[in-house]
């Protein structure tokens, strides 16, 4: 068993990614924080919900330095240098913080890494007519801070692919995950349908208060 450090193995994998295909460009919720301003951007209509299949959207592929794009976010996000496997680029154990939950886990097992914008939620919202490589680029984005996020497998089970009018993280990290959410969107170009609006609306109004 062997130790890679965080960040180079991150750097090569984010350096990988743009090979996918050039991703647009948007916000981040690392760096915005103004939800109404972000909400007067992203337009509005109705889902597509038809012929959605999770194949059309390849993900975790192997980046060329050997790791998946599953195991380069468990190596980023991991709070402490995450123990790796040198020869097969498989996470063993670090630290995570999920923020869905609060909880904290050094079992990579019991982690999910989720698409911030499902992927069925993505092809409802514009994606169904994005070419192959287009949908392959999206579900391994990790040019962008909020594409995709290391969760506990219980809560990434509870969201599945809803939206922030059906279901929503603990609450201090509600914010923080809408900015997250429509910076997504924007980044890709999907629309939002109007419970969706509404839902972000209301946080908009309690967040950007803060």
């Amino acid at each position: 068993m062997g130790s890679f450090i965080v960040s180079v193995l991150f750097a090569l994998s984010a350096s990988a990614a743009v090979h996918l295909g050039p991703p647009p460009q948007g916000p981040s919720s690392r760096t915005v924080g103004d939800l109404g301003t972000l909400l007067a951007n992203l337009p509005v209509s109705p889902e597509h919900q038809a012929g959605y299949k999770r194949s059309l959207f390849p993900h975790w592929d192997t980046q060329p330095n050997g790791c998946t794009t599953r195991e380069a976010v468990l190596i980023a996000e991991s709070e402490v240098p995450a123990a790796v496997d040198a020869r097969y680029c498989t996470v063993r154990s670090g630290s995570w913080v999920s923020s869905y939950d609060g909880k904290v886990l050094t079992d990579p097992r019991k982690l999910d890494v989720d698409h911030v914008v499902a992927l069925k939620e993505a092809w409802d919202s514009g994606a169904h007519a994005w070419t192959a490589a287009r949908r392959r680029a999206f579900a391994n984005d990790l040019t962008h801070p909020d594409s995709l996020v290391a969760v506990s497998a219980s809560s990434n089970r509870s969201k599945s692919d809803k939206d922030p009018a059906q279901w929503l993280p603990q609450s201090s990290d509600q914010c923080r995950y809408a900015v997250a959410w429509v910076g997504v969107k924007l980044r890709w170009g999907l629309s939002a349908d109007a419970k969706e609006m509404a839902a972000l609306r209301t946080l908009a109004a309690r967040c950007d208060r803060r």
